[in-house]
């Protein structure tokens, strides 16, 4: 079990280029946060179960490496270690909420991982930068469509050995006026 841990973050390591020299960066996510003059990564690995078989996965935001970086989300499941990028949807500021709850008050929030359908089963929210998504877009792009996505809120779920997205919609709270 430890031998198959080490290998997923020795594969993981090794394909983003993690042998350079680490830069420290002063914010809040800097444990999670690596960059280099490549890559620029959060690595939120080892939180969350994804795949349900009792070993927390990879799940990593890519930078685009531009001046004002934008992440897609990449996953790394321990049952197959299959490499699932979601390279069409890209966020700004990838920090995690473990509160779904928050999500009604907080239109702001991009990123959250909980059980959004009661199944007891982690889900991935994503809130895609407010440029649906494409940092150098405007419309949403024909891959989405594809997929059956409509808004800039979805879903990612992990379920019959396969990734699925769906739109989720939030009613966001309105604040009363004083």
């Amino acid at each position: 079990m430890q031998f198959k841990s080490l290998l997923i973050l020795f594969i993981v390591t090794s394909f983003l280029g993690f042998g350079q020299e680490i830069e420290e960066i002063e914010i809040s996510f800097a444990q999670f946060y690596l960059h280099t003059d490549s890559t620029q990564v959060y690595n939120y690995s080892n939180q969350w179960d994804f795949d349900e078989d009792g070993i927390k996965d990879s799940l990593l935001f890519i930078g685009d490496g531009g001046a004002h970086l934008h992440f897609y989300p990449k996953i790394v499941l321990s049952s197959n270690l299959k490499v699932y990028e979601f390279n069409d949807f890209w966020l700004d500021m990838p920090y995690p909420n473990s509160n779904k709850e928050a999500l009604v008050k907080s239109p702001g929030i991009q990123l959250v991982v909980d059980d959004f359908d009661g199944d007891g089963d982690f889900e991935i929210y994503l809130n895609i930068d407010g440029n649906n998504g494409y940092p150098y877009g405007s419309s949403y792009p024909a891959q989405w469509k594809k997929r059956g996505i409509s808004t800039a809120q979805i879903l990612l779920n992990y379920d019959n050995k396969k990734f699925s997205l769906k739109d989720y919609t939030i009613q966001f709270e309105k604040s009363k006026p004083e």
